[in-house]
């Protein structure tokens, strides 16, 4: 389901829109923790969500030409074990919707 048609659902209103109000935000805090869903203005400045945090530790690791700090082996596996949590209650929300 995609956010569009979310939108469709809740301006028909009634008990699907009720629905489709909750599932929305639901929806939309899982992504906001990935990454800077619907945020606008300089990034620079923003919150750095999961997404960028991670890809700040993978070029840490990867493309750095010093060795990087003990703890970023760590920290990247703090954020695989986080990125699956949220895929999992994302893809729980999309679940959802196809078996109503």
């Amino acid at each position: 389901m995609r956010l569009g048609e979310l939108d469709r659902m809740i301006s028909a209103g009634g008990r699907a829109g009720r629905e489709a109000v909750d599932e929305k935000a639901e929806l939309e805090a899982v992504l906001s923790e990935l990454y800077k869903h619907g945020e606008r203005g300089d990034h620079a400045h923003l919150h750095p969500e999961l997404t960028t945090d991670y890809a700040r530790i993978s070029t840490m690791l990867d493309d750095s030409d010093h060795r990087p700090p003990a703890s970023a082996g760590a920290r990247l596996v703090e954020l695989e074990e986080e990125f699956e949590m949220l895929m999992e209650r994302f893809r729980s929300i999309l679940d959802r919707r196809t078996t109503t």
